[in-house]
């Protein structure tokens, strides 16, 4: 389960958080409903009392630390084939970190959808890319 930009938008980082990781636990215990539920962070998920909240569990317990690894790797892939849609920001080199070519890609051709437009950086660039879109729209004749 995740949540994608324009969920983070609507509802913020941490409210989008919460709601993944609900969703996700309660899928898993439907399937698993004895399994032990660490989460890593501190979170309050108060819907799942079962759940362990435990600070740094990435490196206090081994199964978390897989899960963590496993994750990376395959948010990598999916920003590699993010890449395939959205070419000009660089997604297969900086699977979505804001390095300077990403950035580049973003003054370049404004945002995207996968873009969260309440990231504060993000925000400077979808501001410029609206601007240049009336203009465009303007000089085209067509009113905004």
């Amino acid at each position: 389960m995740s949540a994608g930009s324009a969920e983070i938008d609507r509802v913020g980082v941490a409210t989008a958080l919460v709601q993944a990781h609900t969703a996700a636990i309660q899928s898993m215990l439907t399937r698993y409903p004895d399994a032990e539920v660490i989460v890593d962070g501190a979170l309050s998920l108060p819907e799942l009392p079962q759940a362990q909240i435990v600070p740094k569990a990435d490196s206090l317990v081994p199964a978390v630390s897989a899960a963590s690894v496993i994750a990376k790797v395959n948010r990598d892939f999916i920003m590699k084939q993010y890449h395939q849609h959205f070419p000009n920001y660089g997604f297969d080199r900086n699977v979505g970190y804001g390095t300077k070519a990403h950035e580049a890609g973003l003054a370049r051709y404004g945002v995207c959808p996968l873009h969260r437009h309440s990231y504060r950086p993000i925000q400077k660039y979808a501001q410029e890319q609206q601007v240049k879109e009336t203009r465009s729209r303007r000089r085209a004749g067509i009113s905004p």
